[in-house]
């Protein structure tokens, strides 16, 4: 994290934020760069620098890095200050899934937890541009990544790809894997 201290977070920079942080560089596939000593990290630098599910997914180049495919703003119908960012991915399998970073910054007033819905169909649409087929079966299964957890109780997608994820912290985000 290149801060000070012999095990410090960067002033002003949370757990979730550390994770928000983790889980665009991991949709991204921008390169990891560990600026701390590994001999005293703390323990949310270990959760994600000892994720194998997350850094699978960070370095497999077997698909492109993914992109920002929703941000709210004034009058959406999406949270001011949330984020929405994909990727397609293979599982283990070699089946074709999508890797989801869902962020809340934290623009409301009060700095509360987001409810955040969202419609993957123009992201699904567009899957033949990016070399991949088209999505026409439902999603059949979400997992959260950093909690290790298949069918997150906060996450519900509708047979039409609409995802919902509730109570995203401010600040941080939920990292799933759909397939």
């Amino acid at each position: 994290n290149g801060c000070a201290g012999p095990i410090a977070h960067c002033p002003g920079q949370t757990d979730d934020n550390y994770k928000t942080e983790f889980g665009i560089w991991t949709i991204t596939q921008s390169p990891l760069i560990v600026a701390t000593d590994v001999r005293n990290m703390t323990n949310v630098m270990e959760q994600a620098l000892l994720n194998k599910d997350i850094l699978r997914h960070h370095q497999s180049t077997a698909t492109p890095p993914g992109r920002l495919v929703a941000s709210g703003k004034a009058g959406s119908d999406m949270c001011v200050g949330c984020q929405v960012w994909a990727r397609d991915v293979r599982t283990d399998a070699g089946d074709d899934a999508t890797l989801l970073v869902v962020v809340n910054w934290g623009a409301s007033r009060d700095q509360h937890a987001e409810d955040i819905s969202f419609d993957l169909a123009s992201y699904y649409q567009g899957r033949a541009q990016r070399g991949l087929e088209g999505r026409s079966e439902a999603i059949a299964g979400v997992e959260d990544l950093w909690a290790h957890v298949d069918a997150p109780a906060n996450v519900e997608v509708s047979a039409e790809g609409v995802v919902a994820v509730s109570q995203v912290p401010a600040g941080g985000c939920e990292i799933l894997l759909l397939s």
